[in-house]
C-alpha cells in the first residue's frame, strides 16, 4: 500500500492498494452502477495473480468515506500492435534482434481485458482529477515491476547490460550460491554477519555509524515481520549478506557484507542485486532503495539518485561566511564523479 495523499485545493485523499479485499465488497459496488465487472471479478484476478499485467486500485476518500475508484494496471505496450502488412513483417524482423525495441511500460486506468469503468459517488470530474494525480505519483514511483530480470537488463544502456551478462556468464555454473532469507540470526550466523559487515566499514571512507552487534540481533525483535536478512553462501561459507527493511511495496537495504576475499572474483555485488532485483518481481515489491556510497555500480544498474542534504548552522556569527563557505567546497559530489553525473538525472 502506497500511503494515503492529499490533494491540494481539493478535500480528497487517495489510497493506492495492490489487492481488492482491502476495502470491503459493498463499499466499492456502491460506487458502481450495476455490473458484470464487480468486485467478485477483480478478486478474481487478483487471487490468479496475472503475469502479463500488475494490477493496483486507486481509492478516493472524502474524510474516511470511500467516494471514488478505479482499477488500473501495468504492463508492457508494444508501439506495433496495430500495424498489419508489410511493416509488421518488418516490425517483427527488427524484434528477432531486439525483442523489446518498441516496448514501452505503460499505466493504464481500466482492466487489460475490457472497458474500464471509474466509480463515483461525488462530482465525477473532481473524482477522475484526484485518481489522475495519484496515477501521476504512481508512474514517478514505481521503479521495480519488471516481468524478470531479463526485461530489467533491457532498460539499460547496451553498455551496462553487456557487461552485467558478461559478468554473469563467469559465476552461473561455475559457483553454486545458496541463498537463504530468514527474518533473524542464530548466534553463529551473527557473528559471520557481523565479521562481513565490519570489512565493509573499514573499507569505506565515507561513514557516520558503526553499528555494534546487538542492532543485528535486536532490530527483528523490535520490527517482526519488517526485517529480512539475505545470505549468500559458497559450500558453507557465508559470502555475503544484506540486512533490509521490507514493507508491503517496498524494500530497502540498509547495510551489506561481502567476503572481499572472493567478492570480485564471483562478481558479489551484482550477484547480490540480481537475486535481491529477482524477489521483488517475485513478491511484488515495486520499490527497491538501495543505501548509500557506492554510487559507480549504483549508476551502471541504471538507478536514480535521490539527493540528501545536510543542514548545518555554525553558531558564531563572525565565522560563519566561512565556515559556509567551507561547506560549499566539502559536498559529496565534489569528490564524486558519480555524484556529479547523477545531478544531471532525474530525480
Amino acid at each position: 500500500m502506497i500511503v494515503s495523499k492529499r490533494h491540494k485545493k481539493t478535500p480528497y485523499k487517495t489510497r493506492v492498494i495492490r489487492r481488492i479485499d482491502r476495502v470491503s465488497r459493498d463499499e466499492w459496488n456502491n460506487l458502481f452502477p450495476p455490473m458484470l465487472e464487480d468486485y467478485s471479478f477483480y478478486r478474481a484476478l487478483d487471487e490468479s495473480s496475472p503475469e502479463q499485467f500488475s494490477l493496483f486500485y486507486v481509492l478516493v476518500y472524502e474524510r474516511r468515506m470511500l467516494v471514488g475508484a478505479a482499477p488500473c494496471f501495468i504492463m508492457g505496450y508494444s508501439l506495433d500492435t496495430g500495424i498489419n502488412g508489410p511493416l509488421r513483417r518488418v516490425s517483427n524482423a527488427i524484434k528477432k534482434l531486439k525483442p523489446n525495441v518498441f516496448s514501452l511500460k505503460t499505466l493504464v486506468c481500466g482492466m487489460p481485458m475490457g472497458q474500464g469503468h471509474i466509480g463515483s459517488m461525488r462530482d465525477r470530474a473532481d473524482v477522475v482529477k484526484a485518481i489522475l494525480r495519484r496515477m501521476d505519483q504512481v508512474a514517478k514511483e514505481t521503479n521495480v515491476w519488471f516481468k524478470d530480470f531479463e526485461e530489467y537488463l533491457n532498460t539499460l544502456s547496451p553498455a551496462s547490460g553487456y557487461d552485467l551478462r558478461r559478468k554473469f556468464r563467469k559465476v552461473d555454473g561455475h559457483v553454486k550460491f545458496d541463498l537463504d532469507i530468514v527474518d533473524s540470526l542464530d548466534d553463529k550466523t551473527l557473528h559471520e554477519v557481523y565479521r562481513l559487515y565490519l570489512e565493509i566499514v573499514d573499507r569505506h571512507d565515507m561513514g557516520f555509524e558503526m553499528l555494534p552487534m546487538a542492532f543485528f540481533r535486536n532490530v527483528p525483535k523490535n520490527m517482526p515481520g519488517r526485517v529480512k536478512y539475505f545470505l549468500w553462501k559458497i559450500e558453507g561459507r557465508l559470502a555475503a549478506f544484506l540486512f533490509c527493511l521490507v514493507s508491503e511495496d517496498t524494500i530497502t537495504d540498509y547495510y551489506a557484507g561481502l567476503d572481499y576475499s572472493i567478492a570480485h572474483k564471483y562478481h558479489l555485488y551484482f550477484v547480490k542485486f540480481r537475486d535481491v532485483l529477482n524477489w521483488c518481481i517475485k513478491n511484488k515489491i515495486k520499490r527497491y532503495e538501495m543505501g548509500i556510497t557506492g554510487y559507480e555500480p549504483k549508476r551502471r544498474l541504471g538507478l536514480e539518485f535521490i539527493p540528501l542534504y545536510l543542514y548545518v548552522k555554525l553558531r558564531n556569527r563572525a565565522f560563519r561566511p566561512v565556515f559556509n563557505a567551507v561547506c560549499q567546497f566539502l559536498k559529496f559530489e565534489n569528490f564524486d564523479p558519480s555524484l556529479k553525473d547523477a545531478k544531471k538525472m532525474p530525480a
